[in-house]
C-alpha cells in the first residue's frame, strides 16, 4: 500500500514524502494503490507542453492526458521513462550523477531511509516526483496533496485518517 511517511527534518521543498510501498514497472508488483500514486503525480506534473512557461517537463509526444486508473500499461511506462528522460535533460548535463534518475522506465519503492538507491547509488523517482510536485505547486499543497483535484479518492486512506466523531 503506498504510504506517506513524515520528515523528521523537513526541507524547503518536503515535510513528508509520499512513497510506493512495491515498485512500479515492467516486471515489478504493480500494486493498484502504488500504481495510481505514480499516475496522480505524473498527471500533475505533465501536463500538455505550453501549459505553464516555467514547466520543465511535459506530457509525452503523441499521448494524451495519462489515466489515473491503477493499472499499470503502454501509456504509464511512456509516461515514467518520459519523466525521467525529461527531467535530466532539464537538469543540464554538468549535475553530478547520483541526481539523475536511472532512465529505466520503473518507480521502485525507497530502500530504507534513503533518498538514493543503493543498487545504482541514484535519486529515486518517487523521491523526485514528491520534490517536484512541491516545487510547481508549493510546500502548502504538497503537504495537502487530498485537496488537489487530480488526488484519487481510493487513496485517502491510505494516507489520512478518517474524521473522528
Amino acid at each position: 500500500m503506498a504510504r506517506v511517511y513524515v520528515l523528521q527534518q523537513p526541507t524547503p521543498l518536503l515535510a513528508q514524502l509520499y512513497v510506493v510501498e512495491r515498485g512500479v514497472g515492467d516486471g515489478l508488483p504493480n500494486q493498484r494503490d502504488d500504481v495510481l500514486l505514480v499516475q496522480f503525480f505524473l498527471r500533475a506534473l505533465m501536463p500538455p507542453k505550453g501549459s505553464y512557461a516555467d514547466q520543465e517537463v511535459h506530457q509525452p509526444a503523441g499521448q494524451t492526458p495519462l489515466a489515473i486508473d491503477g493499472v499499470w500499461g503502454p501509456q504509464t511506462r511512456a509516461y515514467v521513462k518520459a519523466f525521467q528522460t525529461q527531467f535530466n535533460e532539464a537538469l543540464g548535463s554538468e549535475i553530478q550523477p547520483q541526481f539523475r534518475l536511472r532512465q529505466d522506465g520503473a518507480v521502485n519503492a525507497l530502500e530504507g531511509s534513503s533518498v538514493f538507491g543503493k543498487r545504482f547509488h541514484q535519486v529515486m523517482t518517487i523521491v523526485r516526483l514528491n520534490t517536484e510536485y512541491s516545487h510547481f505547486f508549493s510546500l502548502d499543497r504538497h503537504k495537502q496533496l487530498h485537496r488537489d483535484p487530480l488526488f484519487p479518492r481510493e487513496l485517502f486512506g491510505a494516507f489520512y485518517l478518517p474524521p473522528s466523531g
